[in-house]
């Protein structure tokens, strides 16, 4: 065994040393990870995780019942080394654990209402100069056009967005410190480091430089440039960064509502801009009035010729009613000037253009814009208070262990499979040594990665069922080890130890050994199931439940084990191998939820017996116990093999292999107690109550264990 895990440990970091990104953060040991971090932090809320390769809207977003991440982005590949990726990772999803716990949805949904309603949301912004005066009264009106509501509801918003990510990070980091922050800080100096100067930006459309600079300034509280007089003389960026203490404050604020009411006041600074650049795209697209004119003189020459008295006469009422209505519409124009001046009207075209602007924008600040909010890259932290305890080396050494366990796990499935090739080749040597030799064998390797969902949760519900049984039988015996420890072996010719008080005998027999109780029995256990068509029902239910609860046991005594099955396949005997006892995988114990009876199989218990018995007698361990889980019925019509020649067929290889070390024990299941007597005789076990079993299986191993 010492030598297995030796060479275990070799291949574990042969395989860590070629370990790839991909197959660590795509590894379930990974994800494991993250799932974890989301339910430590977000207690009592069943957030649902979407982790993938490739982003589909941004590197991280959520809508507050799930998180969706990936780890193919720009933020985590602008870094070159695993350790410094998997930070940035980490950083995305604490960004958007910190919107689950402090962003507050509802709030932010009504705000977003309001707006479309026409309104602002919670307090109208008061005006600070008479700029701001003469804005809001042009705000107000163009809220009464939904087109605006549109534009409005999407600066705003995208602007809270940016303006929430540093505050949500910041609560994050005073809750639970430098594990976090680390993190947090990774992915942002990606994100900072992507972000084009502000004198980049310069050739950008009015609207869009205006937002580009309300994005970053609320992302950073700061707007990045060259040179920062670039920034002091642009008109359009000291617009903007005339009202950057409201910004701050909705960057502090714990109150959605509030954060809206002081990001309001950047609509009155950026509507001017708006305002100019609406009305350019209107005066453009303004007809020629000469040109429109000559087309309503030509228009109505064609309507007078075409036309009857009657039609005339209807006409001539048409343009009194256009007349009219122009009348009123001039006279609310007038009203509106003495208010402050006509909202420009805006086509669909313009609406679509300035949409198109904010994108842009939220594009250049560094993130796409997902359904409720994105991972846009979090926020520099280093002053940031520590908060809560928290250890960067832990989150390092998490790396480290997810990368053993991945590269473990390569090493268990590369051994396993040269178990499982040698395994093959012994028991063709073994069927083609013994008295069945002219019936071919196939071996079928059962891997637990094949095993169903649904046969998984029925394994683990058996073994749930078990579990107690099984402990109960390892704490007995453990009790009986350690009782027997108290004994000392002495007058030994050699040992671990020399017994001072007899050093002095001429025959050398002065050695000492001192017992283990915590070392495991010097045992090893091999299970063989019948899986005959006879099996199916109660026999087949009771022996997997007894397979399981040996291997159970047997792991939590670290006893080697083996488990197999047999059914034949017309002349072929279909030997099956579930687990074995060189098998260093901890997961092929769920390869024994695949143990399933054969409808149209039979059973050629002999040639199953002596592969099993021949492989067990191999071992080193003193103690072999094979077990046995039959109906005690031998039957292979094809062979004619069956009745009374296939039982002392059994019982000839039972007493050939107990000569060599292997006792076997045949496990009764209700009525078959007496079958199962007929042919193995007094070697049996009845199983059928698995109460009783764990007295029973202690009093067996105990006396197999102390008579050595």
């Amino acid at each position: 065994m010492d030598k297995i895990q030796k060479m275990l440990r070799a291949k574990t970091a042969e395989q860590k040393d070629k370990l790839t990104d991909e197959e660590v953060f795509s590894s379930q040991a990974f994800l494991n990870t993250i799932l974890y971090l989301i339910k430590t932090m977000v207690k009592g809320e069943a957030i649902r995780l979407k982790f993938q390769r490739k982003p589909t809207l941004a590197p991280g977003y959520t809508d507050g019942s799930m998180l969706f991440a990936s780890w193919d982005n720009s933020i985590v590949n602008f870094y070159h080394d695993r350790i410094a990726r998997y930070f940035a990772i980490l950083g995305i999803v604490f960004h958007e654990i910190g919107h689950i716990l402090f962003l507050d949805f509802k709030e932010k949904r009504k705000c977003i209402d309001q707006i479309m309603r026409g309104n602002f949301p919670g307090k109208e912004p008061v005006p600070e100069t008479d700029e701001q005066a003469e804005a809001l009264v042009s705000v107000r009106k163009a809220m009464a056009n939904p087109s605006y509501r549109k534009l409005f509801v999407e600066v705003l918003k995208d602007v809270e967005n940016s303006a929430t990510d540093p505050h949500d990070e910041r609560k994050m980091i005073e809750k639970y410190g430098a594990f976090v922050e680390k993190s947090i800080t990774f992915a942002v100096e990606s994100l900072r480091s992507t972000l084009p100067p502000f004198e980049d930006l310069l050739k950008k459309k009015p609207v869009e430089l205006a937002l580009d600079t309300a994005f970053q300034y609320a992302r950073f509280g700061a707007v990045f440039s060259i040179d920062s007089t670039t920034v002091e003389q642009n008109e359009i960026a000291q617009r903007v960064l005339s009202v950057k203490e409201h910004i701050d404050n909705a960057r502090l604020t714990d109150s959605m509502k509030e954060r809206y009411e002081e990001l309001s006041y950047l609509l009155l600074a950026i509507w001017p801009i708006i305002e100019e650049q609406v009305s350019e795209k209107e005066k453009e697209e303004e007809p020629d009035p000469q040109q429109s004119e000559s087309n309503d003189e030509s228009d109505s020459e064609e309507e007078n010729d075409s036309s009857g008295s009657t039609d005339e006469s209807e006409e001539e009422s048409d343009p009194d009613e256009s007349e009219s209505e122009g009348s009123d519409e001039e006279d609310e124009s007038e009203e509106q000037d003495e208010e402050g001046g006509k909202v420009p009207d805006i086509s669909d075209e313009q609406l679509e253009d300035l949409l198109q602007q904010a994108q842009n924008a939220l594009e250049n600040s560094g993130s796409t814009e997902a359904p409720v909010n994105r991972a846009s890259g979090p926020e520099e932290t280093q002053n940031a208070n520590p908060g809560q305890s928290g250890n960067t080396e832990d989150v390092e050494s998490g790396l480290d262990k997810i990368e053993e366990e991945i590269a473990k796990e390569k090493a268990e499935e590369q051994m396993d499979q040269t178990t499982k090739a040698e395994l093959n080749r012994e028991i063709k040597t073994a069927n083609a040594s013994s008295s069945h030799k002219s019936v071919p064998v196939r071996v079928i390797q059962h891997n637990a990665n094949a095993v169903s969902p649904s046969d998984i949760r029925s394994y683990e519900e058996t073994l749930a069922e078990i579990k107690p049984y099984s402990e109960r039988i390892q704490r007995q015996i453990r009790n009986e080890l350690k009782m027997e420890a108290e004994d000392i072996d002495k007058f030994l010719q050699y040992g671990r130890e020399i017994d001072v008080n007899h050093a002095y005998r001429p025959d050398s027999r002065y050695f000492m050994n001192r017992k283990d109780p915590d070392s495991p029995p010097e045992m090893a256990i091999s299970v063989l199931i019948d899986l005959s068509g006879s099996m199916i029902g109660e026999r087949e239910q009771a022996a997997r439940k007894a397979a399981i609860l040996l291997d159970d046991f047997a792991r939590g005594m670290k006893i080697p084990t083996s488990i197999t099955g047999h059914t034949t396949s017309n002349r072929s005997v279909l030997y099956h191998v579930y687990s074995d006892f060189d098998f260093v995988s901890k997961s092929n114990r769920l390869s024994l939820a695949d143990i399933e009876a054969d409808w149209n199989g039979c059973n050629r218990d002999g040639a199953a017996i002596e592969i099993a018995a021949s492989h067990l007698s191999k071992r080193p361990e003193e103690i072999r116990l094979l077990f046995i889980l039959c109906d005690g019925q031998p039957n292979h019509p094809e062979y004619c093999y069956g009745g009374d020649e296939a039982k002392k067929d059994i019982q000839e290889i039972v007493k050939r292999y107990k000569k060599q070390g292997v006792e076997t024990i045949a496990c009764a299941i209700g009525g078959d107690k007496q079958q199962i007597q007929e042919t193995f005789r007094d070697c049996y076990l009845d199983i059928t109550d698995l109460a009783k079993l764990p007295r029973t299986l202690t009093g067996l191993v105990k006396k197999r264990i102390f008579q050595k």
